[in-house]
């Protein structure tokens, strides 16, 4: 069994300018965080065991998206 808890943070910023009436020129960012913790429980009643231990376990994800466009 996992026991976790985490969280998440996102952000994304677009802006464009106009050009000319047929032309823009834009760009984006889009950046997330992910970040999650926990603890591990092996319950395993016929065999007598219910054991719990935090060994660390740290899963992180960072992502970064930039573009441009015309």
């Amino acid at each position: 069994m996992e026991n976790t808890d985490g969280n998440a943070f996102h952000f994304a910023l677009t802006a464009e300018a106009p050009l000319s009436r047929r032309l823009n020129l834009g760009f984006q960012v889009d950046h997330m965080v992910i970040r999650t913790t926990g603890t591990h429980r092996m319950d395993w009643q016929s065999q007598g065991l219910d054991v719990t231990w935090t060994n660390g376990v740290l899963v992180k994800s960072s992502q970064t998206l930039t573009r441009s466009r015309q």
